[in-house]
Formats: structure tokens, sequence, C-alpha cells
């Protein structure tokens, strides 16, 4: 009898992340800036996640946009029971989860069809019959004029860590135990192998370097990553030509950084790009140049294209938001072709201003007058796909959405007094989460429960044996790390609550 997990990892649970590409408001922000029409947010919506895990993302994306009816699925139960809990615990109510396989959610007779339908990473992980019965349910379910997310392992950028990763999965196989510790076990295998100068890790020095930088990264996702028997990475192509069975065409890649292609291609490599009119090897040629090993791709059943002026005329009017706070912000925005300095115009008079408060790109412009509209809207782009920046949603929604937000935060909170597994928060003002430490988690308990924030910072540190770090030693007297904590509230009082309150978290 054939293993309900079907070859994929099911002794260890994932992570408990959250990925803001699956926000709506981001997706939709990524179509606008291709000039396409996308699901509104205004009104009633529906919203699918495939392979959910934890559920932490669909559940603060519930709490952040209380107009949508969110389902989601993982066959994985002790994901499924985590993400129910936290929901009923929130006291969402416009939520609704499934320990289902893909062909039996899609048997479900409730379901909607979806105006949304998300899954990350998942689609490289499974098995090619459970690929097809994602293919399936997106025909079933997707709405006319409705768009998937999927991202996925791809190549051929994982072409150099395919036998570094066959050692580690068949040395995992050998062995019996948990399988964290075979992991371990398998890790060190491997840098005993390379360290004999294997011909494969001395051509391939890219999984050298990997091999070297998993090390430090969290085993309960590693074991995804490298262990389920199916893991398959895809070339962009292939999931076209499997998402055309569903009638779903490939939109844009929802990584706004391929939409900046002067920044990251040669002029003579993106002179041969302009050249290729076929989609499908337009995008295959980038993968290409750039090396591309994990892709996030927007496809979409009959989206409309917005004129020209219709396109402008949304992108002028486009609230942003800083959800970092302004020290946080980098100098720089790494690119492979150049470097773009954060700390010079027009960045400098865009964080100033998103400093005091969100502006609209029109707003924006008077401000920079010599700035030509597309390098404005070039800019904007970059201050989202760098994670500092998130287009606001209509004021009408951010009113609606503060109650089901700030459940969710206190919920959050209240966790961070057992654990830190979640560190995130809902932003009303931008339908989506944003990631903070546990240390501004509990100091939000702290003032929501009228205590002194750092004295229970502290108590709950002490409590679950951690430490505070300075400089990057460990600090070991109490004295020292309350002294800390304080300091830190101070900062928490004059900087982080106010940022917070700007995001109207607070």
């Amino acid at each position: 009898m054939q293993s309900w997990t079907e070859g994929y990892v099911a002794e260890v649970d994932y992570t408990h992340g959250f990925y803001r590409e699956l926000a709506p408001t981001h997706l939709n922000y990524v179509l606008l800036c291709k000039g396409l029409q996308a699901p509104p947010l205004d009104r009633a919506f529906t919203y699918c996640e495939l392979g959910c895990g934890q559920g932490n993302t669909t559940n603060l994306l519930a709490a952040a946009n209380p107009q949508g009816d969110f389902y989601a699925t993982d066959f994985n139960p002790s994901h499924i029971v985590h993400a129910q809990t936290l929901a009923r615990e929130i006291g969402l109510k416009n939520i609704h989860f499934f320990d289902d396989s893909f062909q039996d959610f899609a048997d479900r007779a409730e379901l909607p069809d979806f105006d949304f339908i998300t899954l990350h990473g998942v689609f490289s992980w499974i098995s090619p019959e459970n690929r097809q019965q994602i293919v399936n349910f997106i025909r079933k379910k997707l709405k006319v004029g409705g768009v998937v997310y999927l991202s996925y392992n791809a190549m051929p950028g994982w072409s150099a860590f395919l036998g570094m990763r066959e050692l580690i999965q068949a040395q995992v196989l050998s062995q019996s135990g948990p399988i964290t510790k075979r992991f371990d076990l398998a890790l060190n295998f491997a840098k005993a192998i390379a360290e004999q100068e294997a011909i494969y890790f001395k051509s391939q020095p890219a999984a050298l370097d990997r091999l070297q930088q998993i090390s430090t990264m969290s085993r309960n996702y590693l074991v995804h990553e490298y262990c389920n028997r199916h893991f398959t990475p895809l070339f962009h192509r292939e999931v076209v030509e499997l998402l055309d069975e569903a009638k779903a065409s490939f939109l844009v890649s929802a990584h706004l950084g391929d939409q900046m292609e002067h920044f990251r291609l040669q002029p003579n490599q993106l002179q041969t790009l302009q050249t290729i009119e076929d989609p499908v090897l337009r995008e295959t040629l980038r993968d290409v140049y750039t090396n591309q090993s994990f892709r996030r791709d927007i496809f979409g059943r009959g989206t409309v294209p917005l004129a020209s002026l219709a396109q402008r005329d949304r992108l002028d009017q486009q609230t942003f938001a800083l959800t970092l706070r302004s020290p946080q912000i980098p100098k720089e925005y790494p690119c492979p072709v150049a470097t773009v300095h954060l700390d010079a115009e027009p960045f400098k008079t865009i964080i100033a201003g998103l400093s005091e408060r969100p502006h609209t790109m029109a707003e924006l412009a008077q401000q920079l007058p010599k700035l030509a509209w597309r390098d404005l809207h070039l800019s904007l782009a970059i201050a989202v796909d760098g994670g500092w920046a998130m287009p606001v949603v209509p004021q009408a929604a951010v009113k609606a959405t503060r109650e089901t937000c700030h459940r969710f935060n206190r919920a959050i909170a209240r966790r961070a007094l057992t654990e830190n597994k979640i560190q995130l928060l809902a932003a009303p003002l931008v339908g989506s989460g944003i990631a903070v430490d546990q240390t501004i988690l509990l100091f939000l308990e702290s003032m929501w429960r009228k205590t002194p924030g750092p004295e229970l910072a502290f108590e709950t540190y002490k409590r679950m044996g951690l430490k505070l770090q300075k400089n990057g030693e460990t600090v070991e007297s109490d004295a020292e790390n309350l002294q800390l904590l304080k300091t830190s509230w101070e900062q928490f009082q004059s900087q982080t609550g106010p940022w917070l309150k700007s995001l109207q978290i607070l």
C-alpha cells in the first residue's frame, strides 16, 4: 500500500515563513506594472493556497483582507492543526483549512471558483502525478480573469546543484533514525567527499559554495528542499506547457526585478533579448543569461491589457508606504549588471517623503519635478522589490481591516511569550505582512497588557533560556541583558512605535 506522503517529507514540519509575493496587493501591483488588468480588491474576492504549510501566510492575508474568502490545503495534518488553531485564536471567519490531497480538494462541492490561486515552491517538490492534479485543479477552479501565482525551483540554475543534492539524499535514504539527524550526517558526508577533491565539486564550484551556505540554514526547510523523492527543478517552458492545459497563460514574473532588464543584463544580452518575440523563448533566454534557479511566475485566464493611459493613471494614483524604518533601508540595491545607490536621488527624496506619510506616485512626482515619469515608476518598483516599500490598499479597505489585523497581531504577540516561531505582523495599510523580531512582539504585548516592556521581554527570554547579543557576541549577565532591552524599549517608543502607527498596526 502506498504511503499517504507519496515520497514527500512529512517527518518534520515546514518552516513558519511569510511570503509577501502571495499577497493580492503585491500580485496586483506587479500586474499593473506590466499593464495588465487584475482581480479588483475593493470588493469580495476568493483566494486559494495549495500546499499552505503552517498556514501563516494564508491566515495573515485573510486577516489583512477581510473582504476576501480564503481557502487553503496542505496534506500534512500537523500543518493544518497549527493553521486552524491560529485561525480560531484570531477569530477569523473568512478562512477554511483542509488536509486534502489536491485531487480530493478539487472534488469538494463547497469550494467556490477562485480569483487567486497560489502555490509557493511545492510545484517542484511533488510527483508528476500531483503536478497534474494541480493543473487539473486550476483548470476546474480558476475564474475567467483570475490569476495564478506559482513559484518553483528552476533550471538551468539548479543544474549545478543536482549532483550535490543527489549525494545528500542518497545518504539520508541509506540511514535510519530522525530525518534531521540523518540530514546532518549526510551534510557532513558531502563535505568530506568535497574535501577529497571529487571532480564534481571541482568542476562545480557553485555546488561547493551552496554546500557551505546551507550548513547554517533551517533543517526543517532543508529536509523538504533536499529529501523529497520527487524533487524536480523545471524549465519555464515545461511549466508553461502544463499550465496551458489549464487554460492559464503566462503573464509576467512576480519578481519585479525581472522587469528591470537593463539592470540585470549586459547591453549585448539585452539587445539580443529584444529581438525575441516568442514569450517562452524570451523567458528561457533570460533564465540562461541570469542562471535562474528559482522562478516566481504569474499566469492568468483571459487577463486584459490596460490601455497605456489607463495604466499610467492607475500608477499615478497608487499610494506607497514604507515597510522598513528609514534607518533599516540598505544603502544599495544590488543588480547583476549595476548597483543602484539608495542614498542618492531620487531615492533620498522618496524615502524622506514616505518617512513622513504614505504618498501617491503623483505626489512624489511633484517633489521630483525633473525626474522622468518612467524613472520614478522604476524607482518605486525597486522600492517594492527591495522590500522597503509596499503599495497601499484603498482607504475604505484599511478601515475594514484594522480589527482583524489587530486580532492577528494580538495572537502573534501572545505567542511570543512562549515561542519564537512566528515573527511577523499584519499591516492594515498594505493588506500584507511585515517581518519583526521577537523583542518588538514582546514590547507590543507589554503595551497591550499595560506592563513594563523591558521587564516582560527580559523575563520571557530568561524563561526560554535565550540571551541577547551585542556586537556579535552573546551577553551573559542578567543586568546587561536587561539594560540592552531598556535601550531597545527607548528606540521602540521613539522610532518603531511611530512607524507601526504609520502602517496602522498601532
